[in-house]
């Protein structure tokens, strides 16, 4: 259900969000049963992002975008996250290398 999850919240994105992704960094990754957080990076700020999977699934991002558009789709760097989580597929806590996208 997990996986899913992952999969079904980065099909609500659109391709320009999922193109920006790539050019940010997970500087702190940690999953936790249901619930994904992590400190993101990109351009000089730092986000953290919450990805809460199964039933009642959400998503939140500390940026603007996320503030403005996220409940139209998920932001690049929950995007991010999602892909790192994806990639990974662990349900135990890591902090990546910072040269990891």
């Amino acid at each position: 259900m997990k996986q899913a999850d992952l999969k079904d919240l980065r099909k609500l994105a659109d391709s320009r969000r999922e193109e920006r992704s790539h050019d940010r960094k997970v500087l702190d990754f940690d999953w936790a049963g249901s619930v994904i957080t992590a400190l993101v990076s990109g351009h000089g700020h730092r986000y953290n992002v919450r990805i809460k999977l199964g039933e009642g699934r959400t998503y939140k991002c500390s940026c603007p975008d996320h503030a403005k558009r996220g409940r139209f789709g998920p932001c690049k760097h929950t995007l991010l996250v999602s892909r790192h989580a994806l990639a990974n597929g662990s349900a135990t806590s890591k902090k990546p290398d910072t040269d990891q996208a």
